[in-house]
């Protein structure tokens, strides 16, 4: 009998590191033409995230953002080199994969019905919420951290909850400040990173998303 991993969930960040769109939520801007809001305020901590979020709707509904949009979002996007077969891969040798993300669920969704079967267990994000007609009106957070941000970490504790895991025991794979937060509370693998901060943060830097498959190998390795 094969013995059970220790490492077996793996927590992704969704922009950056599934796919090679940095912001998926820049993308529904340039779909619809909605200029930049208070991002400047937000990242100089002058507003916190409800508040940014909040000054993000106003501007969706002006611009008549509907559901559409988000899943056309979606189809545009692409995977990262590697990124279908390691993830596959993974899956097929039983490790349990979720997505842990601010990026926005329709869209989200739209880019893993390319795997085939369904690779990811949870997938935990912002969701937008419409209206009878499909028109954006709000955004709902599962979790929210401090800043009223969404907060990742939390995802992780349910997650290791739910699975009967450590939360030290889950890899979660990055490439920005916002996992940082989670390279410290579990394992951190830093992919794609253009921040020296993030890198410095994780445990593990990987250049290749194929490289994730021998790291979690190894991990498990050492610890049979």
């Amino acid at each position: 009998m094969t013995p059970l991993k220790k490492y077996r969930v793996i927590s992704f960040d969704y922009d950056g590191v599934i796919v090679d769109q940095i912001n998926s939520w820049g993308l529904i801007r340039e779909i619809k033409g909605i200029p930049e809001g208070r991002i400047e305020d937000y990242m100089k901590g002058i507003i916190d995230g409800k508040e940014f979020r909040d000054s993000e709707h106003i501007l969706f509904k002006k611009y008549n953002l509907r559901y559409e949009d988000f899943i056309e979002a979606g189809k545009r996007e692409k995977f990262h080199s590697n990124v279908k077969k390691t993830i596959e891969e993974l899956f097929q040798k039983g490790y349990i994969l979720f997505i842990n993300s601010a990026g926005p669920r329709p869209t989200i969704l739209t880019v893993l019905r390319r795997f085939k079967p369904q690779a990811f267990k949870y997938v935990f994000s912002m969701v937008p919420l419409f209206d009878v007609n499909n028109v954006f009106y709000d955004t709902y957070v599962p979790y929210e951290d401090a800043n009223r941000d969404v907060d990742k970490v939390k995802v992780l504790e349910v997650v290791a909850e739910r699975e009967h895991v450590p939360v030290e025991d889950i890899i979660h794979v990055g490439d920005g400040v916002t996992d940082i937060p989670c390279f410290k509370r579990c394992i951190g693998v830093s992919f794609n990173s253009h921040s020296s901060k993030v890198a410095q943060n994780a445990k593990y830097n990987i250049e290749n998303f194929s490289e994730l498959i021998s790291l979690v190998e190894t991990l498990n390795a050492k610890n049979a």
